[in-house]
């Protein structure tokens, strides 16, 4: 092999090897919710809830006595399976028992999970958060193909003109910043992270856990509210 091979050589090899390495710090933040397996690790008691849970939008009555508070990135694939499968079966299930606070935190490598961030809090301002969250998570797979106001026409939102000139507000950065600093502070490592009731999860649960620590919360004495109305401030 001639030097000039043997160079090639080298630097696919240093290529290969940084890719492998990339791969494996996006797995472990995207994807450090793993389904849940056989052994589950027992949630832990979070500092400052009633802080983290006051600010966010809220699916469901705002008085209901449990609270699922969860940080998420309209790209990640494990947070759209839980939107779409345990968390909507919960709401279901459960009510007006159940209240979910959803908060930010798109992921720097996902190239449009900022942007879509912003543009649920532009949906947000014309009262449909809720509709477009769940257009978002629906057409994950078509992101970057359905523009966003597309997206805000399949929601309901009816003022498109403020849509458009809202994605370009600063204010939406400020929101979503703040989520994302809550986040951490909350102990996530990653998206989705979920709490209930206080309880910051370590797996991704399924229909099955999640209920039953919405019944574990119910049979607690302490219960407590997210505020009025909109994105709770």
């Amino acid at each position: 092999m001639s030097k000039s091979q043997k160079s090639v050589s080298a630097v696919t090899a240093v290529l290969a090897l940084c890719a492998i390495t990339m791969t494996g710090i996006t797995v472990r933040h995207e994807f450090f919710m793993a389904p849940m397996a056989q052994e589950v690790s027992p949630p832990t008691v979070v500092g400052d809830w009633d802080l983290l849970s006051s600010s966010g939008h809220v699916l469901g009555d705002r008085s209901a006595p449990v609270t699922i508070l969860e940080f998420a990135d309209f790209q990640c694939a494990y947070c759209r399976t839980f939107a779409l499968g345990a968390l909507r079966a919960i709401r279901s299930q459960f009510g007006m028992v159940v209240k979910v606070v959803f908060r930010h935190w798109p992921l720097p490598y996902h190239h449009l999970a900022y942007a879509a961030a912003r543009a649920a809090e532009c949906a947000a301002s014309q009262g449909r958060f809720e509709a477009y969250h769940d257009v978002l998570f629906e057409h994950q797979d078509s992101l970057g193909i359905i523009s966003f106001g597309d997206l805000a026409r399949r929601a309901g939102i009816k003022d498109s003109d403020a849509f458009r000139v809202c994605m370009s507000d600063p204010a939406q950065v400020d929101v979503i910043e703040k989520d994302i600093a809550a986040a951490k502070m909350a102990g996530g490592t990653g998206t989705p992270t979920i709490l209930v009731s206080g309880l910051l999860l370590h797996q991704l649960p399924d229909t099955a856990h999640l209920a039953e620590l919405v019944r574990q919360a119910l049979a607690r004495p302490e219960r407590r509210a997210v505020p009025d109305e909109g994105r709770a401030h």
